[in-house]
């Protein structure tokens, strides 16, 4: 059953992606000259200028078969990076199942915020954690290390799972580049 609802979601965001790109209002034009194609920060990726509110776009990549989005300001800057534990099929189990986080961190992967994408957890214990400024907790903790933080009382596994989601980015990511270049225009030939 899982697997089945892994699959779904990677179709559904995929169709989301190519439909998004292709037919709706962008909030940011992006034209970077970079292999891939960049998506612009439209309505359904908002919660991301939440974190960055200078980002204009995303470049999906991927670093040591982890799945990262490059995040870029309008004048061409990488300003952060972007990691979905689905995607990379990382996320931590909570007391409901899996808890499916993005992570927005810098360039030298200090952690910027993060969003919780998907989950099965009872309503009360994720309001609980969140209203409690769990997620708080991990803003500027560096991904090269293994991070800690308290745990929510009463929603004990919840943030675990949260945690355990980090900390599995976290050890996907050691020995990752971290740079803050600036993205060249390609040379026509």
């Amino acid at each position: 059953m899982k697997k089945i609802r892994v699959i779904l979601f990677i179709w559904v965001v995929s169709l989301m992606i190519f439909y998004n790109c292709k037919t709706s209002k962008h909030v940011s034009e992006c034209d970077l000259p970079v292999s891939g194609e960049a998506i612009n920060i439209t309505n359904e990726y908002l919660w991301i200028k939440n974190h960055l509110p200078d980002a204009g776009c995303f470049i999906p990549e991927e670093y040591k078969e982890l799945a990262v989005w490059n995040v870029y300001n309008n004048d061409k800057e990488l300003i952060a990076y972007i990691a979905h534990t689905s995607e990379n099929k990382i996320s931590g189990e909570g007391y409901g199942g899996e808890i499916d986080l993005a992570v927005v961190f810098n360039t030298t992967h200090e952690i910027i915020g993060i969003e919780i994408t998907n989950h099965c957890e009872t309503k009360s214990f994720l309001k609980n954690v969140i209203s409690k400024g769990y997620l708080d907790q991990f803003k500027g903790k560096n991904l090269n290390n293994t991070i800690k933080v308290d745990s929510i009382s009463g929603a004990t596994y919840t943030s675990k799972g949260i945690l355990t989601g980090v900390n599995n980015l976290s050890s996907q990511l050691k020995g990752a580049p971290q740079t803050t270049t600036i993205v060249e225009p390609e040379k026509k030939k």
